[in-house]
């Protein structure tokens, strides 16, 4: 049983942690600006992630702008105030793995306390960087669509420019815009996860660990680098304030099964996937709130597998049994 000190040291570790993954994670940009766009600077720029009601906040440079990074995938809700004007606030706004989202402000003549409140309906369109291609494929995507085996990259076959590679070919198992198969990118909440031997990812994590993934298969950022092909940009998942958790196996069994043509019996087949997942608050009684500060995630995720095989072999003949080669 760990002592009242020992865990509170724990916490504030977990406190001290910093933040990193520039690359993996999202960013917000802006003009703050009068009616008749003048520039605002020093109004307050605040955006709240809706989840864990985290909020990021910073003046508006002499130019009226701001920045916020980095910034996790979420739903995030952005407030703006400045005295002399009403209020600005924006609901529903989502920022995807790996985005630049910009979002100009038009503040109107009137007091602090008064308000505009505006629901983001409309997808943003991508102003900031170059003309990247490609898709991201959200937790609901990953969650729902069948995957033989639960490997959440086979989902990057829905975009288009990405095939899967040869058969005996080298490298990962993509081919992105006719690259080469070891000339794709991976990287996981902005850290390379690339294996510089079999040029494939070199961690997997499960598929109740992501969050979701872009697969950008052109025009992607100088940042990105290094390779010729796409680049599978990963971003796991982090509690919020309500715990969440699922329990799950997926089973296949020979008892459903058909026997194949050349065998002479039905081989076995036993194959278990099964997990856990649970996050939300680090909450100790008595002695730490972990609400809006500090969260986590548990995910686990198992393989068993029996597997016949039927392999293809020579029978000695009568003659070669004995010796005699003379027919062979």
């Amino acid at each position: 049983m760990l002592c009242k000190s020992a865990v509170i040291f724990l916490v504030a570790y977990l406190l001290a942690v910093p933040s990193f993954g520039q690359l993996g994670n999202g960013s917000i940009t802006g003009t703050v600006m009068d009616s008749a766009e003048a520039v605002i600077p020093g109004a307050l720029v605040r955006l709240r992630n809706v989840d864990t009601n985290i909020t990021r906040e910073m003046r508006t440079t002499s130019t009226g702008d701001f920045a916020i990074a980095p910034l996790p995938p979420g739903n995030y809700e952005l407030h703006v105030e400045m005295q002399g004007f009403r209020s600005y606030v924006k609901k529903g706004i989502v920022i995807e793995v790996g985005q630049v989202l910009r979002e100009d402000v038009r503040l109107q003549v009137g007091s602090v306390a008064e308000s505009i409140s505006v629901t983001a309906e409309v997808a943003l369109l991508n102003t900031e960087v170059g003309a990247l291609k490609g898709d991201v494929i959200v937790q609901e995507e990953i969650n729902s669509m069948p995957l033989d085996g639960r490997d959440f990259t086979d989902l990057a076959f829905l975009v288009p420019g990405v095939a899967p590679v040869a058969q005996g070919g080298q490298g990962s198992a993509l081919t992105v815009g006719g690259a080469r198969a070891d000339s794709t990118n991976f990287s996981v909440d902005g850290f390379n996860n690339r294996n510089p031997r079999g040029a494939g990812a070199q961690v997997r994590p499960n598929m109740g660990a992501m969050q979701e993934f872009r697969m950008e298969v052109s025009g992607f950022s100088a940042e990105s680098g290094r390779m010729a092909g796409g680049i599978v940009n990963m971003s796991l998942r982090s509690g919020t304030n309500q715990f969440h958790g699922d329990v799950f196996e997926y089973i296949r069994n020979n008892i459903f099964d058909a026997r194949a043509f050349f065998d002479p019996r039905k081989l076995s087949l036993r194959r278990n996937q099964f997990g856990a997942t649970l996050h939300g608050p680090i909450v100790l009684p008595k002695l730490y709130d972990g609400h809006n500060r500090t969260f986590f995630l548990f995910s686990w995720e198992s393989f068993r597998e029996v597997l016949g095989q039927s392999r293809i072999g020579r029978v000695p003949s009568v003659l070669e049994r004995q010796g005699d080669f003379s027919q062979s």
